[in-house]
């Protein structure tokens, strides 16, 4: 059996635990949208896309405003919009630091 000393950590992130990217996630699909001429507002997207798999997000959307555009013309314009996002920095939530801590 393997010793579990080597190990230095390990995270399971459910979004909400360490670091809120449902904010970054919530920003990036309103700036895709935006670049077509569809405002999609902060209440929208909490009623309509919180969790689920991103391309069912942006199928579901494009049917709902209208939007005419492949779900694969969508997605890569919504990944540079999270790596930008995130690049720009995630806020770590004030209750996972006791977690870290330990």
């Amino acid at each position: 059996m393997k010793k579990t000393t080597d190990i230095q950590c390990i995270i399971f992130d459910c979004d909400g635990t360490l670091v809120d990217s449902e904010k970054i996630s919530q920003q990036a699909l309103t700036e895709t949208f935006a670049q077509f001429g569809i405002t999609l507002d902060a209440a929208s997207y909490w009623q309509h896309f919180k969790g689920g798999k991103m391309s069912d997000i942006l199928a579901e959307t494009c049917a709902r405003v209208g939007l005419r555009v492949r779900v694969d013309d969508l997605e890569p314009i919504y990944r540079k919009a999270c790596e930008r996002l995130f690049l720009q920095g995630v806020k770590l939530l004030l209750g996972c630091l006791n977690c870290l801590i330990r």
